[in-house]
């Protein structure tokens, strides 16, 4: 099983890009759907849907997760424990370069549901929602029941180009790891996903061609200037006619 490597922040270097977040925008830029196999409703406080995962709900302002229960997670209907996914879509393809997982957070008096957190997940992409690339098999950290939660599982994405996530539990009858412990059901408190910001000219890393005397990563009439302005000068040390 690939593990995962646990960080806090939100964005970083990744090759010669930034990491940028992508915000939940239905109808715009950055993800703008959740779907998934199923969800529960709760008769005291309505449907468990996907999309509170991404849509901010039950996030503190200092990017920690509220342990409450209250419509702020998903969670996957009862019987579908078992082979239930949740998938995102974005606009358009981007290169993703992680995702951030704050897996089910809820707690109450007499005990915790912290078990029904997605623990043996499967994570596969795709530009076209029809052929899918797996990324590995990752195991989701377990939630703190703390009301002040922190992310404590990113999968690192590799600049995959992706329109399409989607995180499937993997179960195995003897020796089931789908999720932290419950029988009936499994959910997800939030995620987030972070994408590579497009290269521009003068990144680290930017090859020049022969001729690009400005860096402007194109050859034209101001490389021809820059030539002109200095032809016939010369820098040899060991010539004492080199006027430069």
């Amino acid at each position: 099983m690939k593990k995962p490597v646990y960080l806090l922040l939100l964005s970083f270097a990744f090759s010669t890009s930034q990491a940028v977040y992508l915000e939940w925008n239905p109808g715009g830029e950055g993800m703008i759907a959740a779907t998934a196999s199923s969800y529960f409703t709760s008769a005291n406080i309505g449907a468990l849907l996907p999309e509170y995962t991404v849509n901010g709900a039950g996030m503190n302002p200092d990017d920690t997760h509220q342990c409450t229960w209250q419509p702020i997670h998903w969670v996957a209907d009862n019987g579908d424990s078992q082979s239930c996914w949740i998938k995102f879509e974005f606009d358009k393809a981007y290169r993703l370069a992680a995702l951030y997982v704050w897996n089910y957070n809820h707690t109450f008096s007499s005990g915790n549901e912290l078990d029904r957190g997605m623990r043996k997940v499967r994570i596969t992409y795709s530009q076209d929602d029809v052929n899918y690339s797996e990324l590995g098999v990752y195991e989701f950290a377990q939630a703190t029941g703390e009301n002040n939660y922190a992310c404590n599982t990113v999968v690192d994405f590799e600049g995959n180009n992706a329109k399409y996530v989607t995180l499937a539990v993997v179960y195995d009858p003897v020796n089931p790891m789908h999720n932290w412990g419950d029988p009936s059901y499994t959910g997800l408190s939030e995620i987030r996903f972070t994408r590579l910001s497009d290269p521009v000219c003068g990144d680290p890393g930017t090859v020049y061609l022969a001729g690009d005397l400005n860096k402007n990563c194109y050859i034209d009439l101001e490389d021809l200037v820059l030539l002109l302005s200095n032809w016939l000068k010369c820098s040899d040390p060991a010539n004492i006619e080199c006027d430069l």
